[in-house]
């Protein structure tokens, strides 16, 4: 009984002391969510970044940024309003200016 009730108290103080590593933030604050990611190179926010051009298997380019912890995404619009879109399909501009190509949707056979 006294081997139970010892392995039960020494349960509850280990998953107390893990959640309670939930509840601190990084700066010390106790904001756990404050907005931003702390992630990304240099621990640079998210906001600094700087975006990279992905063109969908349509042609149309899309505005997307990602520091590995999320991301976001928007298309890529002519000063008109419209989706800019290419006739090159399925490739990926870095921010180096390099392409990298990516799957390309299948094309069906025409009978």
């Amino acid at each position: 009984m006294k081997n139970n009730m010892t392995v039960r108290m020494l349960s509850i103080i280990a998953a107390a002391t893990v959640l309670a590593g939930c509840e601190v933030s990084r700066d010390g604050s106790g904001i756990t969510d404050g907005g931003y990611d702390g992630g990304g190179a240099g621990g640079r926010y998210l906001a600094d970044g700087v975006a990279n051009i992905w063109v969908d298997p349509d042609g149309c380019q899309h505005w997307y940024i990602d520091d590995g912890i999320e991301g976001y995404m928007s298309p890529r619009l002519n000063r008109d309003g419209t989706p800019r879109c290419q006739d090159d399909r399925g490739e990926i501009v870095l921010k180096d200016g390099t392409t990298m190509m990516t799957e390309q949707e299948p094309v069906l056979p025409t009978t």
